[in-house]
């Protein structure tokens, strides 16, 4: 999927530069493969969800623009999108 969001590029550029990072600390592998996982993660929602919920994904999990509290999101979110996709009936 690269090429397809530029947030993701950067984390697998990130990625990519941890993995052959032959000075790497070894406290630094669990970051490593979160850093992985959500990678995996966002490139799945680029490529199967609608675009609200992975540009909702890729702005919290992958820019950081969030805080620490589950389910925090900043403002530009299109949480309606969000919100019908989870529960049709509700609109």
């Amino acid at each position: 999927m690269r090429g397809a969001d530029r947030r993701l590029d950067a984390t697998i550029d990130q990625v990519k530069k941890l993995v052959f990072d032959d000075n790497m600390p070894e406290q630094d592998a669990r970051y490593l493969a979160e850093r992985m996982a959500v990678a995996m993660q966002a490139s799945q929602l680029i490529k199967h969800a609608p675009s609200a919920v992975a540009d909702a994904f890729c702005l919290t999990r992958l820019e950081g623009k969030c805080g620490y509290a589950f389910g925090s999101m900043p403002n530009s979110v299109d949480m309606d999108a969000i919100i019908q996709r989870a529960w049709p009936a509700a609109n």
